[in-house]
Formats: structure tokens, sequence, C-alpha cells
């Protein structure tokens, strides 16, 4: 177990100093979904108690909780639970997630990641709301954080079909992630 989520979490780290994961103090597995308890205040300030099923949950407060089960059986081609709850890690470790996990980078950056990954996020919205197929899980949909974490699992496992589907969107994960996936499986090809 420690070596397979060790080996997803590192992907995204990779090009980067072990310290991204820094503010990671723990890592919970269960065998199956988990049920967490949650409470909410409505606009009258009644505390309403509920429970959800979940797959994994990714903490500010630096805990990721992981089912084992579909770590080693993912719900479909191009997701990747470790990949999509470490992404949001990194979103998270300068505080709220946003999508913009940048703790550095200069303006132009953020603001070129900023125009790509709004323009890509509303489409996909637009893509999710009627109902479209989409190389993308309509997840990713629900807010930028999740958009990026969903994008990070598909730069991942299917970087080539994400290379020709969402080009801008490519190049914006492999610039900041400092990686190109999608050439990994040509050297892989001409090795032999």
């Amino acid at each position: 177990m420690r070596v397979v989520i060790g080996g997803f979490a590192c992907l995204l780290i990779l090009a980067r100093r072990m310290s991204a994961y820094s503010h990671v103090h723990e890592i919970l597995v269960y065998p199956g979904e988990f049920i967490a308890r949650r409470a909410s205040a409505d606009a009258n300030g009644v505390v309403h108690e509920h429970a959800q099923v979940l797959r994994g949950e990714s903490s500010s407060l630096g805990q990721v909780v992981l089912s084992w089960s579909y770590v080693v059986a993912p719900v479909g081609l191009g997701h990747n639970l470790v990949v999509h709850k470490f992404a949001r890690q990194l979103d998270q470790a300068k505080g709220a997630a946003n999508g913009a996990p940048f703790t550095f980078a200069s303006q132009a950056q953020r603001q070129r990641w900023a125009a790509v990954m709004t323009r890509e996020f509303e489409q996909h919205r637009r893509n999710a709301l009627s109902g479209e197929q989409t190389l993308l899980s309509h997840y990713g949909a629900t807010s930028p954080a999740e958009f990026f974490a969903v994008c990070s699992e598909v730069f991942f496992e299917l970087p080539q079909a994400m290379r020709y589907v969402h080009p801008s969107l490519y190049t914006e994960l492999s610039q900041y992630d400092r990686l190109d996936p999608a050439g990994w499986f040509g050297a892989l090809a001409h090795s032999g």
C-alpha cells in the first residue's frame, strides 16, 4: 500500500522537492468506502448533522484519506484517486483549495494559468450541464479546485488524449508540473 500510494503521490512532485508535501501529516487508508460525519448550519443557524459516504478526502489540515479498493480499481479510465487527493494537497498547501496551486510563480504564469483554467473550467461546466461525454469527469465541474484535481488525474492517466483534446490545458499542467507525460509513452515505444 505504501509503495503504490507513494508512487502515485510522487508523480505530482517528480520535478519538485519532497518538501512540496511537508504539510501532509497523515494518510489514512480504509479498505473500501467510508462514512464521514458532517455538521452544517443553515441560514437560521440551526446545525444539521448528516453522514456522507466517501472514496477519499483531502483536508487542508494535511490529512489524506483513501479507499484502498478505489486506489487499486479506479472507477474508470482516466481516474486516479491518489493523484486526485494529492493534487488537492498541493492546492491546499497555501490554504483553501481554489484550483491555483502555486506557492511561487511569476505574475505572468499566474495570469496565463487563470485565463486558461477559467476558460476550460467554464467550458467543462457547460459540457457537464448539457450531459456531454467528455475526457474529464463531470465531477470537475463542481469547483475550480475539483477541476484542477480531475485535470491532474487525466494529465497523468491519459496524457496523450489530454494533449490532443485540451492542448492549452495540457500545456499549463505540463509547465506547472515541469513534466511531459505524453512524451513518456512515445519514448517507451522507441526504446525496444
